[in-house]
This record gives structure tokens, sequence and C-alpha cells, in this order.
């Protein structure tokens, strides 16, 4: 039909559906699973600037309560950034864990030029 458009490929979805306001929906979720999504995006980025994004994920990780576009979003550009601060290759490193038997702490690791003192004031 003219004037509709379907996207036939799961990233196009979810660059959609990422792109569209919406309502907060909290559930719970699996982080590593939302990981994956967002690393499926941003491989090609990553292949470009011969930068590896890698995952370490303590098992059996609790369940989120978030909402999952919401979350997504902040991967996406955390890792993008991330990305783009690795001038000639390396690595972007996500790893997640429990820590004093309740706390979710999440680290991305990179291998970028870092931020200036100048621009952080910022």
């Amino acid at each position: 039909m003219v004037g509709e458009f379907l996207p036939s490929t799961p990233i196009l979805k979810e660059f959609l559906t990422l792109g569209k306001p919406q309502e907060i929906q909290l559930k719970k979720v699996n982080i590593q699973s939302i990981f994956n999504d967002v690393a499926i995006l941003l491989r090609s980025k990553a292949n470009l600037r011969n930068v590896e994004i890698s995952q370490e994920f303590q098992p059996n990780l609790p369940q989120v309560l978030c909402d999952m576009n919401q979350f997504k979003q902040i991967f996406i550009n955390i890792i993008k950034n991330s990305i783009e601060a690795i001038p000639n290759g390396g690595f972007v490193k996500i790893e997640g864990y429990v820590e004093d038997g309740n706390l979710l702490m999440k680290i991305i690791i990179d291998n970028g030029f870092g931020i200036s003192k100048e621009r952080n004031k910022h």
C-alpha cells in the first residue's frame, strides 16, 4: 500500500518502538536480555569502529523492575558514547552482578579516551 511502512526486521521494529513517546510501563525484566537486544542494535556501529562489545553477567541475576524501553535507551546512549570514544578499535564490556545479597551493579568499561576535565564540567 502507498504510504504504509511495515518494518520487516526486528532491528527496525526496535528503533521504531524506542523512537515513539510511550507511557511508562514498569515490569520485571531480565537485564541480560535487554543488553543483548542493545548489543544487536549497536553491533554494526561497533564493527565499523573495530570495537568488540562483550558481557559478563553473574548467573541467575534477579529481574529488575523498570520500563524496558527506557532502560534500553540508557544502554544505547552509554554504549554508543563508549564506541564513539574509542578511536582505533578496542572494547566495550558490561558486567552485571549482585553485591551484598541484594544490589545489582552495572559496570560499563571501555578503552576510550574518556572525558576531558574541561568537558566534564558541563
